[in-house]
């Protein structure tokens, strides 16, 4: 057993799916193979006005979840600098910006950093530093800990239906980046177009690829279905692309299945401008799986993005849901790993073609239904998705058992 902390800058988990999501499943399957993970945020209030979270994941299974100037009650997170977040929400509401921003306060104080240290230093075995934090990788120069940057999507590498074939994929990791990523023993990348383009800047570093691993959840296949589903968070490729969905191609689908029924979940449902015709505007809900069982198909219909498999579409393969993307809901070195469980267009003719034949076809969509849990067993696996990352930690094991042994001795 390893002991692996997670380290952020930002509470992740106070907001369900994307980067959340795919740190919580990454520190969830380590605790399934019998690891103690720990997790140290040090600053939640990095990009936030409310003082409080409750977070959407269970992170009381975790060994501890610990927040600087906060304190924890099973999945609820107070901040206990009352003065701090009143001086952020003033600021945030004299300039009109009430939307989480990241890349606000990017420099971490000496007090953050000396709280992070005290947290993490001579305390673990792996360290990963998730996103922002790879910043700090610097810090852990020649700890006895093996350390991870975990940066999720990389800033910089973008996806456009207007980018030629070769920016789609040759976009360069900024040198800000570089430097970042420079100090860890291990970069793990969500893909294989992002790892590829880490090897030819770091050809002697360890250059892994951990996607979103998860348990196959098959559904029952209802041939007379007619809904179609999208789940997002209110972010501007997800705004862009639902609307741009429901007004040039929503029409034709609607026309040709006059039962079929679009329904936008999460956040994203607030950024629709136009309700039309069989659209449901559902928003936030308590249960996903709910959603998917009742759903026919799947879209993502991006326009532009950032270089890594969404985890909308992932999410959908995962449920057994057929899906119809764009290719920015793709890894750019893989464009047809998902063609058994769907579709892959730019084309909005095309787009809108194939999900009326989904929702026409029951046997088309019963065999890419099919293809999902094939998809997914090649792609998003636990096994497909861990196991390099796995046998790092694995490798690790004499030594840590050398470790546990001298303490008992």
């Amino acid at each position: 057993m390893a002991k692996i902390v997670f380290v952020e800058t930002y509470p992740y988990e106070s907001f369900f799916g994307g980067d959340a999501e795919y740190v919580i499943s990454l520190a969830s399957h380590f605790v399934d193979q019998g690891h103690d993970v720990h997790f140290v945020v040090s600053d939640m209030q990095r990009g936030r006005t409310a003082p409080f979270y409750i977070s959407p994941y269970p992170i009381n299974r975790f060994a501890s979840y610990n927040v600087r100037n906060a304190i924890k009650f099973r999945n609820c997170v107070l901040s206990t600098d009352a003065l701090g977040f009143g001086l952020k929400f003033a600021k945030k509401i004299a300039s009109g910006n009430k939307q989480p921003d990241l890349s606000s306060d990017e420099t971490c104080g000496g007090a953050e950093l000396d709280w992070i240290r005290s947290q993490v230093e001579h305390k673990a075995d792996v360290i990963i530093l998730c996103f922002d934090a790879t910043k700090l990788s610097s810090m852990f120069v020649g700890s006895n800990a093996l350390v991870i940057a975990l940066p999720s999507i990389i800033p910089g590498r973008m996806l456009g239906l207007d980018s030629s074939e070769q920016a789609k994929s040759q976009n360069a990791i900024p040198d800000f980046k570089i430097r970042e990523f420079s100090s860890s023993n291990i970069i793990a990348a969500t893909n294989d177009d992002d790892a590829s383009a880490l090897r030819s800047v770091f050809p002697e570093k360890d250059i892994l690829v951990v996607k979103t691993g998860a348990h196959f959840r098959a559904k029952k296949f209802n041939p007379t279905a007619t809904d179609v589903i999208f789940v997002g968070n209110n972010t501007g490729p997800n705004s862009d692309g639902i609307n741009w969905f429901i007004r040039e191609m929503w029409p034709a689908v609607v026309r040709g299945n006059k039962s079929a029924r679009l329904r936008v979940v999460g956040k994203v449902a607030e950024a629709v401008k136009n309700v039309s015709e069989n659209v449901d505007l559902v928003g936030r809900v308590s249960d996903i799986s709910a959603e998917y069982e009742r759903a026919a198909m799947a879209i993502s219909p991006l326009r532009n993005g950032t270089v890594s498999i969404k985890i909308k579409v992932a999410e959908a393969i995962t449920y057994g849901c057929p899906i119809v993307t764009t290719s920015v809901g793709v890894d750019p070195s893989a464009p047809h790993q998902f063609d058994e469980a769907g579709f892959v267009t730019d084309n909005p003719h095309e787009f809108a073609s194939y999900v009326s034949r989904l929702l026409s076809d029951s046997e088309l969509r019963l065999s890419k239904t099919e293809g999902a849990r094939l998809v997914h067993e090649k792609y998003f696996s636990k096994t497909a998705s861990y196991s390099e990352i796995d046998s790092r930690i694995q490798a690790l094991r004499p030594n840590v058992n050398a470790v546990v042994n001298s303490q008992h001795r």
